[in-house]
């Protein structure tokens, strides 16, 4: 008899820790801080002839909560680096002044200009399929992507805000109680799109020029006038109950050909640590 309370004991106290354990991998939040590299080539015909390539270092933080049946994330980001025209590299011009004696002075000035690019993005997904190890989800994404530079071309500003609605679908699949992979795709199925008049002059004695940027520049595009695709793969392994480390690679092509051509694309490599709760 107290064979068999012991075992109905360790039974009861096996199954309850199981159905613990299953429990938080269906109910989990995620804290996520990651380092980013990235290399993003341009062409943007309304600023340069010339297409512009930068080598972008960044930062991101994020975070996720995965439900039974959906997840539901939102990121941010921030990366910087120099951006420099593809065959020229950094140019050096020359400044040669002449004061009323015939004195002459020159300055040189390296064009070297730096470019800023941040992003926000945030979704829902909802469950589609589920089959052993595997799940796939579908849902909407909301994504702001801004670019700026004050010295692209000849000295001229460089601004680009695309704020899109996004079709997405996500596949995730556990190699084991450890690791994980998961892949991501997104489509604009709307967008917002933000550039510089093609003066590259934005004027307006009433408000700032941060506010006539947009007020002048912002149109409603479809996906006949702004195209867009985005690509994620990540790995992601358990280093406790609490903690969790992973790599990524991501993958961003966009165009917009009013009023001038931008056509742009980048690839991004991030070191991640999470933190689950």
């Amino acid at each position: 008899m107290k064979q068999l309370c012991m075992l109905a004991l360790v039974a009861i106290t096996g199954f309850c820790i199981n159905v613990k354990a299953q429990a938080q991998d269906l109910k989990l939040s995620k804290l996520t801080f990651a380092y980013k590299r990235s290399s993003f080539h341009f062409l943007d015909k309304q600023a340069s002839p010339n297409i512009y390539q930068a080598n972008l270092n960044g930062v991101s933080i994020g975070y996720e909560h995965a439900g039974i049946k959906s997840r539901s994330f939102v990121n941010l980001q921030a990366n910087t680096g120099t951006a420099l025209p593809k065959g020229l590299g950094a140019r050096e011009y020359t400044f040669t002044s002449a004061n009323i004696y015939g004195e002459t002075t020159s300055s040189q000035f390296v064009h070297a200009p730096t470019l800023y690019i941040g992003q926000i993005e945030a979704g829902y997904l909802r469950k589609l399929r589920t089959g052993g190890n595997k799940e796939i989800f579908a849902g909407i994404t909301l994504q702001e992507w801004l670019g700026y530079s004050d010295n692209i071309g000849m000295w001229s500003t460089w601004a680009n805000n695309f704020a899109t609605l996004n079709a997405t679908i996500q596949y995730e699949k556990k190699l084991n109680t450890k690791q994980q992979l998961q892949f991501k795709a997104a489509i604009p199925v709307l967008a917002v799109v933000s550039r510089m008049p093609y003066s590259n002059v934005i004027s307006d004695p009433t408000h700032s020029n941060f506010h006539a940027f947009f007020d002048e520049g912002t149109e409603l595009n479809f996906p006949d006038k702004f195209q867009k695709f985005s690509f994620g793969a990540t790995y992601q392994y358990r280093l406790g109950r609490h903690w969790q480390a992973g790599v990524a690679y991501d993958f961003q092509w966009l165009h917009a050909p009013e009023p001038q051509s931008i056509k742009a694309y980048s690839h991004t490599a991030n070191l991640q640590i999470n933190h689950l709760f």
